[in-house]
């Protein structure tokens, strides 16, 4: 054979084996779109699960877009068509391509790739925004929403963020929680007053929270506790500044919870508001004891999570603190003492570990593990742990799996992870044989 021809058979070489590698990592999802950057559903139809806990119900968003519910159905929430509890997950008919999901106090929300926003469950605040008070036990669409990127739920309203940063709102509105400058309920979405460049939405029980791209905090709504941040306790109908120390200069994410506020601003923890069951995390708890600006509570957090009046962080290890009220057991710490000061979160091996995402309901609590499987702890009169069971009195104090569901394919990561290394391997080793037979066919 000519050096010419040994050349060229190597070239070929070389290039097919580049071309295997490309091809191979081309069809793995963490290092493509298929999970998009804004959550919606990429090129290979995967979204980021998540999970959210209502009042005493769950929602759960798989990776193919559907939505699974349990707990308490008594107001169609789980969006089953019927009002019948469940202890179990069970996948809410009629909806795909969701990217995001919200629980209420008794009702649930839906984002759908295509921005629109679909809604079920209670409706005697006008909180699913149809232009009724009419219980609804499917998802419905809520008309003339449209190029919306995130929702939330509080206790009786709702708030979407569009995408050109504008937020709007809609459902109970008797402490000025919808932020349009009236107290008037409104059971068709109205634009909260005077907002733009928003970039995060939360809703509490009846006050409202946001983040702006120049990570500032806004609220409005209920402010007996101090809960909107601004060093007073007047409820305000339209959005006032939190008031930040000098210290903290860029908020990344927020958490409302029934009447106190939860941020993230350089990977530490601040909080605000009620803080009569110690929900606050600062030391201190009792009957009239609040805190009306934000204050550190403690580091190296990456998500929060605020209920009723108990709250959850996400550590960087992949461990949750839990504190505040814990009369169901919500902390997951194993007893039913109320925390002021946050303590682990602990299941029958230790700690809980390998944690992603995080929920807090009204008295429960809930987390995704890596390996796509969720644990709940807390309330469970209706259900709403998801484990099969159901009772009154003391919930569950450590976690427990929520069964028959899966987010994820735990083992995607470890397969894909796999492929790459023999890809890689396979190609160090053709490589390697072209370079041997290149050294030949120069002797």
């Amino acid at each position: 054979m000519t050096p010419r021809a040994t050349k060229s058979r190597n070239h070929k070489a070389v290039t097919a084996a580049f071309a295997a590698l490309l091809l191979v990592i081309a069809s793995v999802p963490f290092l493509t779109d298929e999970y998009a950057s804004d959550g919606s559903l990429g090129a290979g139809g995967i979204v980021e699960p998540m999970i959210s806990a209502g009042g005493s119900h769950s929602l759960a968003l798989k990776n193919d877009g559907t939505v699974w519910a349990w707990g308490n159905n008594g107001q169609g929430q789980l969006g089953d068509g019927t009002t019948v509890h469940k202890t179990e997950p069970m996948q809410v008919p009629g909806l795909s391509n969701v990217t995001s999901v919200a629980a209420g106090s008794s009702h649930s929300l839906a984002l759908k790739d295509n921005g629109t926003v679909w809604a079920w469950g209670a409706n005697d605040s006008g909180q699913l925004g149809d232009g009724t008070a009419a219980q609804k036990n499917t998802p419905a669409q809520v008309p003339g929403l449209s190029n919306v990127t995130s929702v939330a739920a509080g206790s009786n309203h709702s708030l979407a963020l569009k995408d050109d940063g504008t937020v709007w709102t809609w459902g109970n509105n008797d402490r000025g929680q919808l932020g349009d400058g009236t107290a008037a309920q409104k059971n068709t979405p109205v634009q909260v007053f005077g907002l733009s460049d928003v970039t995060a939405i939360a809703a509490g029980s009846s006050h409202s929270l946001i983040l702006k791209d120049d990570g500032r905090v806004w609220a409005w709504g209920n402010n007996d506790h101090g809960q909107l941040g601004n060093s007073t306790n007047a409820s305000n109908n339209i959005p006032v500044p939190t008031f930040l120390p000098a210290s903290l200069t860029y908020i990344t994410a927020i958490a409302a919870g029934g009447n106190h506020s939860l941020a993230i601003g350089g990977n530490m923890l601040w909080s605000w508001g009620d803080n009569s069951s110690g929900q606050l995390g600062n030391g201190k708890s009792g009957e009239g004891e609040f805190q009306d600006t934000p204050a550190w509570v403690f580091g190296a957090v990456k998500a929060i999570a605020a209920g009723s009046s108990h709250s959850l962080a996400l550590t960087d290890n992949g461990t949750v603190l839990a504190w505040g009220n814990n009369r169901d057991g919500q902390l997951g710490d194993g007893n039913i003492r109320t925390k002021d000061t946050p303590v682990q979160v602990v299941d029958g091996n230790g700690t809980l570990r390998n944690v992603t995402t995080i929920a807090a309901g009204e008295y429960h609590s809930l987390a995704l593990k890596d390996d796509g499987t969720v644990w709940s702890w807390g309330a469970n009169g209706s259900g709403q742990l998801g484990d099969g069971t159901a009772g009154g009195g003391m919930g569950t104090t450590k976690p427990v799996q929520v069964k028959n569901i899966e987010l994820t394919d735990g083992n995607d990561n470890n397969n894909n992870l796999l492929m790459i290394i023999l890809a890689a391997a396979a190609l160090i080793v053709i490589v390697g044989a072209v370079a041997r037979a290149s050294m030949k066919s120069k002797q």
